[in-house]
């Protein structure tokens, strides 16, 4: 199934957010075109995902997640109130 939609906002300061919900599982192409500030050679773009897991009666889980896709570098992990910080070393 293919679905091509746009979103279109402006941004209103240095920063301009994007979400979307009730989004269905799978693997997307997205493309972000814009322009940087004046003098600006690059943008940093802050990507978030999120998946909602189900714990067994007793608040267990288990969850295995592919980082072949992902770029090497520091990536934030929330569970529920807590947070850690991990870093993928590049792909061998």
């Amino acid at each position: 199934m293919f679905i091509n939609f746009t979103r279109t906002f402006e941004a209103n300061s240095d920063e301009a957010g994007f979400s979307e919900q009730n989004v269905p599982s799978g693997s997307y192409d997205i493309s972000i075109h814009g322009l940087a500030k004046e003098g600006e050679k690059r943008i940093i773009i802050y990507l978030e995902a999120v998946e909602v897991i189900h714990a067994d009666i007793d608040g267990e889980f288990t969850y295995n997640y592919n980082t072949a896709a992902l770029p090497a570098g520091e990536f934030m992990v929330l569970v529920g109130d807590s947070n850690k910080t991990i870093e993928l070393s590049p792909a061998i």
